[in-house]
Parts: structure tokens; C-alpha cells; sequence
């Protein structure tokens, strides 16, 4: 067998191709050649077999040789690394993941998305052989022992923690005391922080909206507007501790397509809606006073199904008089055809692992920093040129 004759790349996968080559190759060198050093193909062979870029080869490369897998022994010649078989068989200590609030409450529609995130971690952490837990943190009110306590059996127990969703906050809360935490490794999923010690791993969402916008070039849709259930472009009262990257979507998503010359006039948008029924009566208004644009990009791809609903109720053609987009991706039979914004989340939940796996082997603090994943548009048929009147 060749050495990269098993390898799979999907070049539609949101995953970049040098990771997915990357842990192809990782794979290989663990089942194959762990013990003995294997002199690896060159950059120039590999990308030829695999009819890939030789960028992408090389970046696969340098991911290998950080993880300690390959090392360079002269300019043309990369050799695997003996593996520590030890170290890899042993079980590192576990990572503790802060949830939402109950497991009972990923159930609710607008918290499916973490699920996402958990497939992602419970992958990572079982190629890294590595336990999770679940941690229920101390009551709002506990008393500062307790919550020193707590963290003191956090740090002895786990190599780090995993913010998954937001939880009750105040400045004595026992999340901010945890937040506050120099020593313990954290990373924060999909949120931006002012704790100076925390890692945020976040959506790159320019480059999903970047392919969005090329696709509404071509297809001449020049009048975009956001669809956010919020009582303005973003919501007026937020956490000024941490901030998740959606709340600040309406407004990514205007000065966007402002600055890339489209037009995103205020009196398109759609504020201020809860539920179906609001958000319906909101589009009956648009319709009423003519302010209809010519594409609505929403807040996540449930907005965009009921946008999408709205219009079939208020006889609005889509995509020939209104086009709409989401924002998720997420796989399911009611977004099948729907054109949106696919999010990461399965990738962002790995990194968070990798990050904290990286920072115990190497004995180096996390840091605060951004980690940004990259998005993509995923083309429906909920949008086409407009109809011309």
C-alpha cells in the first residue's frame, strides 16, 4: 500500500484541506509507522498523487511538524517522529465543559447549535483520549468560600475548560470567578471577552458573507437588509463581559455590504419580533409601505424559515420577488433548500479541545486571542435574480 493511497479529501467540506489532509496523514502515522521513522513523500509527490495544491501540502506539514508528528531532517527530506507510546496511551486529565444551563435545555430549538459544538468536542477529546465533564457550577449565591473552592478542584482535576452558552451573570457570580481564573486554561466558544486569559475561538463570518456578496453580483440583488429579532440592529442590553458573535451580526451584516458599495438602507431591515406571528405582521408592514429589499439575510436559518413562510402567507414569490438567506447551516429536511450562511461548529468545537491539549502538553498559558474558523455560503433555492418589473 502507498502511503497516501487511503487518503479522502472532501474539497466541499467547510473544513480548510490542509486539516483535513493534515489529520489524514496523523491518522496514518499512528497506525503505521509509530515506532519506526518514516521518511514522508515529498511536498511535490504528494500534491501530485492527491491533485492538490503543493500550498496545501505544506500547510498540512507545518500543522504536523507543531503536533510533533514529523521533523524536518534536511530541506527535502521530513521524517515522522517516533510517537511517545506511553504518552499517547494514557488517558490525559479530563476538560470540564461549563453548559448553558441543563442538558434538558439543548433541546429547546434556539440552543441546537451547541449540540453542534458537542460533536465536534467529543470527537477531539476521544482522539486525544481524553474525558469530559459536565460542570454544574455553585448556586448565584454561594458564598466566596464555595466558589474558591470549587475552582481550586476545577484547577487539580482538569487540563482546562470549555465555555459552552451563556449562564446567569453578575460581577459575584461564580462564572465571573471562574472567568477570573489566571491558572486554569479556558476557551470560549463563538463569544468575544474582555478576561485577559481566556481563548475565543469565533466564526469567521466575512468569509461566508465575502461568497454571499459575489453571488448577489452576479445575480444583480443590490438592496440587501437584515432580519434580527432584536429591538434594533443589535440589542441594547448585553453582557459586558463576554459577547457572542451573532448579537453582533445585524450590524456585521450592514456595514458589510455598505462598505462592498450595496445598498442596506435602515428602512429595509426587520427589528423587534419573538416569534412567528410578530415577524409576520412586521413583513406585512414592509409589503404595505413598498420597503421590501431585494434580499433578506436573517439572524439564523429558524428567521429565515419563518421569513420564508411569511412570504408564502403574504403571496411574496422567493427568490423572484424576495430572496432570503440564513444564517446556521445546519443539516435538516426544513433547510434543504434554503441558501445560508454555514457556520463551523463542528470544527470550532475540535480547535477548542486542540487549543487546551496544545497548551497542557506544552506547558504554555492560554492567552487572550482570537481564533477565527472560516465560514461558507451555501447556495438554495430561496435565492435568484429578481424579477424584473
Amino acid at each position: 500500500m502507498t502511503f497516501f493511497e487511503n487518503i479522502k479529501l472532501d474539497k466541499n467540506s467547510p473544513e480548510p484541506l490542509f486539516l483535513q489532509l493534515a489529520k489524514s496523514l496523523s491518522h496514518i502515522i499512528k497506525e503505521h509507522y509509530p515506532d519506526t521513522p518514516h521518511q514522508m513523500p515529498s511536498v511535490r509527490k504528494l500534491s501530485a498523487a492527491l491533485k492538490i495544491d503543493r500550498s496545501t501540502v505544506d500547510k498540512a506539514y507545518s500543522e504536523l511538524k507543531k503536533s510533533g508528528f514529523l521533523e524536518q531532517h534536511s530541506p527535502r527530506i521530513i521524517h515522522t517522529v517516533k510517537i511517545k507510546r506511553k504518552r499517547y496511551l494514557e488517558a490525559l486529565p479530563g476538560i470540564g465543559i461549563i453548559l448553558p444551563d441543563k442538558m434538558a435545555a439543548l433541546d429547546h430549538n434556539d440552543l441546537q447549535f451547541i449540540m453542534e459544538y458537542f460533536k465536534g468536542i467529543c470527537d477531539a477529546a476521544t482522539e486525544n483520549n481524553i474525558a469530559l465533564s459536565m460542570l454544574q457550577l455553585p448556586d448565584a449565591n454561594s458564598r466566596a468560600a464555595e466558589n474558591a473552592s470549587f475552582i481550586k478542584e476545577i484547577s487539580r482535576h482538569y487540563i482546562g475548560i470549555i465555555h459552552l452558552g451563556d449562564r446567569l451573570f453578575n460581577l459575584d457570580s461564580p462564572l465571573h470567578k471562574l472567568m477570573c481564573c489566571q491558572t486554569l486554561p479556558q476557551v470560549i466558544i463563538a463569544a468575544e471577552t474582555e478576561y485577559r486569559n481566556i481563548l475565543q475561538i469565533l466564526p469567521d463570518e466575512s468569509t461566508g458573507i465575502n461568497e454571499l456578496a459575489t453571488g448577489c453580483r452576479e445575480l444583480n440583488l443590490q438592496k440587501i437588509a437584515a432580519v434580527m429579532p432584536f429591538d434594533g440592529i443589535k440589542p441594547s442590553h448585553v453582557n459586558p463581559y463576554f459577547y457572542y458573535t451573532a448579537l453582533k451580526r445585524g450590524e456585521f451584516i450592514r456595514d458589510f455590504f455598505l462598505k462592498a458599495g450595496f445598498s442596506c438602507d435602515e428602512k429595509h431591515h426587520i427589528f423587534n419580533f419573538s416569534n412567528y406571528q410578530e415577524l409576520l405582521n412586521n413583513l406585512r408592514q414592509k409589503q404595505a409601505e413598498k420597503l421590501l429589499p431585494q434580499l433578506y439575510l436573517c439572524y439564523n436559518d429558524t428567521v429565515a424559515l419563518w421569513l420564508l413562510q411569511a412570504c408564502g402567507e403574504l403571496g411574496i414569490k422567493v427568490p423572484q420577488e424576495l430572496s432570503i438567506v440564513g444564517f446556521d447551516g445546519m443539516e435538516n429536511p426544513q433547510t434543504e433548500n434554503l441558501a445560508t450562511i454555514k457556520l463551523p461548529f463542528y470544527d470550532i468545537g475540535t480547535r477548542a479541545v486542540e487549543e487546551l491539549v496544545k497548551s497542557y502538553s506544552n506547558d504554555t498559558p492560554l492567552q487572550k486571542k482570537k481564533i477565527l474558523i472560516k465560514t461558507d455560503f451555501i447556495t438554495g433555492k430561496t435565492i435568484g435574480p429578481k424579477n424584473q418589473p
